[in-house]
């Protein structure tokens, strides 16, 4: 990909990342990762003025179901329950 930025952080690191910009985020290791996410908050209006953030909001609801029926599975099964929901944390 001719635009794409590989960034590793180190314990206690913040990084930014613009309104509507796409990224990946990959965990690297065992341990936690937490991310906070501030797109929720854009008004309707300057949303449907601009097409990519409206993307990311129709991505973001269309996922939604299939992220909700993972977590319920993680919950539900006793025997790999950590495994499975450390696996769903790492999509986020």
């Amino acid at each position: 990909m001719p635009h794409r930025i590989d960034v590793t952080l180190q314990l206690g690191d913040m990084l930014f990342i613009p309104a509507g910009w796409w990224h990946e985020v990959t965990s690297v290791g065992d341990d936690m990762v937490c991310a906070i996410n501030r797109w929720w908050n854009v008004p309707l209006q300057r949303a449907l003025s601009n097409w990519s953030k409206l993307r990311a909001h129709i991505g973001s609801l269309l996922g939604m179901p299939h992220t909700l029926l993972d977590l319920l599975d993680a919950m539900a099964s006793s025997d790999c329950r950590q495994q499975k929901l450390r696996a769903l944390v790492q999509r986020f």
